[in-house]
């Protein structure tokens, strides 16, 4: 019986290896077409050595410089400075005096404390707050009651505004008689009663109008009487210098004081 000789045996065994070498190329093969396919770009994970993974690709331009986006204003709209015009109006004002609303001016209309009331005129010569009167202010205002007419007066309707603001009702009609009466005659008083002295014996501030009762001495001896030839009318020596008045004061509403009413008492003398 022969046996095997070494090179025969090492010849077979090539031979049998063959297909299993031949099938390993074929898969080795498959799979670098597989991964040509499969991985994006065709390129499998680079290595260190290769110069695609040191050096970042740019499409951009080298001779171009490179726009600092930091310094660059951005072309971003919601960046921009808010311009709405449906935002509501500041409620500041402007500084356009083209525009500026006027402040206004003060009213022409009369306050109510300024009218009237039942009647009387507006103003006289002496005015206080409602319900109040000094001695001082009633003195006054009695020293220009008891004046003589100015000799510039010479209509009734002249006697009228000068009466205004110191007479009123009842005296009003004594001050138009006796200047009537002097008038018609020719006859003048001259000089001016002086008031010696005056008491507010009452003061109403709950009736209207608000009432002052007033008692005044008043001193005539600088006044006297002449005729239309200024010869001196009766016996100054049978006249009293002085003597006892009694003032009735009314005030109107605005704060006015007028004499409404004068007499004397049953004894004058003071």
């Amino acid at each position: 019986m022969n046996s095997p000789t070494p090179g025969h045996d090492s010849t077979a065994s090539r031979r049998r290896a063959l297909p299993w070498v031949l099938l390993a190329l074929t898969l080795v093969v498959i799979a670098a077409v597989l991964a040509l396919v499969l991985i994006p770009g065709g390129r499998v994970d680079a290595g260190p050595g290769d110069p695609s993974a040191e050096e970042p690709s740019s499409t951009a331009d080298p001779s171009s410089p490179t726009p600092d986006t930091t310094d660059a204003p951005s072309d971003d709209p919601t960046d921009a400075p808010d311009d709405d015009p449906t935002d509501a109006p500041s409620d500041a004002p402007t500084d356009d005096p083209g525009t500026s609303t006027p402040a206004p001016g003060p009213s022409d209309s009369p306050s109510p404390t300024d009218a009237p009331g039942s009647g009387a005129p507006s103003g006289g010569a002496i005015s206080t707050t409602p319900g109040e009167l000094r001695e001082e202010e009633a003195s006054e205002l009695i020293a220009l009651a008891v004046a003589p007419v100015p000799e510039s007066v010479t209509t009734d309707s002249q006697l009228s505004d000068a009466l205004s603001d110191v007479a009123i009702d009842a005296y009003a009609e004594e001050l138009e008689a006796q200047w009537l009466e002097l008038s018609s005659q020719g006859w003048a008083m001259t000089g001016s009663p002086v008031v010696a002295e005056l008491e507010i014996s009452e003061l109403d501030a709950s009736s209207d109008p608000v009432t002052a009762e007033i008692s005044a001495c008043i001193d005539s001896s600088d006044v006297s009487m002449t005729d239309a030839d200024g010869e001196p009318i009766g016996d100054p020596s049978a006249t009293m210098p002085r003597a006892l008045h009694l003032f009735t004061m009314v005030q109107a509403d605005d704060g006015s004081w007028r004499v409404a009413a004068h007499s004397f008492p049953d004894d004058p003398r003071c």
